[in-house]
């Protein structure tokens, strides 16, 4: 099962229509081009808002193509607190001068996702990937098997994210941001420790296997 987008989708879109209708320096109106979504306010509780969600959305998040689900939060070494400081971060900094900044807050934003990731995000030892038999048992303790080691590219996820913000829709805004995260994943990569066949029946530890992408 990949990421629950659509939950994620029917959650904020709601919230950004709220926000921008009380958005005081828009009148109400959908952003331009020239700012943020959230003209007029430093998103702290949006930033609360779009972290609590995409936590959510990712419990039934898996590698490609093999499906290891990614283990229970308190586990999966997946990082709130950094995912949360870059949106707020970037919603102040974008807050504070009634002028465009232009791609700044959202390379801040692009920075915390990155940082959530970082660290090695971990997934769950079943199935074992190809042409590995099973899990490296030495590896299982820690939860070690199947783990991400690059926690994606910041490009183009800072654009995608700033194209959300500035879509000029309020209705746009969650849908462009799942097409921002999913641009990321697909650039998070791993390794899988395996067991394969060796000189004997028993099989021997193998070199690690390689996987990118997250769904």
């Amino acid at each position: 099962m990949p990421y629950l987008w659509p939950a994620f989708t029917a959650a904020l879109t709601p919230w950004f229509v709220f926000e921008m209708k009380n958005a005081l320096s828009t009148n109400g109106e959908a952003p331009t081009s020239q700012k943020s979504a959230l003209d007029g306010s430093s998103g702290a509780i949006t930033a609360e808002v779009i972290t609590a969600e995409y936590q959510l959305a990712m419990k039934l998040a898996t590698v490609v193509p093999y499906s290891n689900p990614i283990l229970p939060g308190g586990l999966n070494g997946w990082k709130k607190k950094p995912f949360l400081n870059g949106f707020q971060a970037g919603f102040n900094l974008q807050a504070s001068t009634p002028q465009s900044l232009g791609m700044a807050p959202y390379a801040i934003m692009a920075a915390g996702v990155i940082a959530s990731w970082a660290g090695g995000v971990k997934f769950a030892p079943a199935p074992p990937h190809p042409p590995g038999l099973a899990p490296n048992p030495a590896f299982i303790g820690a939860n070690m098997v199947c783990v991400s080691v690059f926690p994606g590219s910041p490009m183009p996820l800072a654009a995608m994210l700033q194209l959300a913000f500035t879509c000029g829709s309020k209705e746009g805004i969650a849908p462009l941001l799942v097409s921002a995260f999913m641009a990321h994943l697909s650039t998070v990569s791993g390794v899988y420790q395996p067991l394969v066949v060796g000189p004997t029946p028993t099989p021997i530890p193998g070199p690690p296997i390689p996987w990118v992408g997250v769904m």
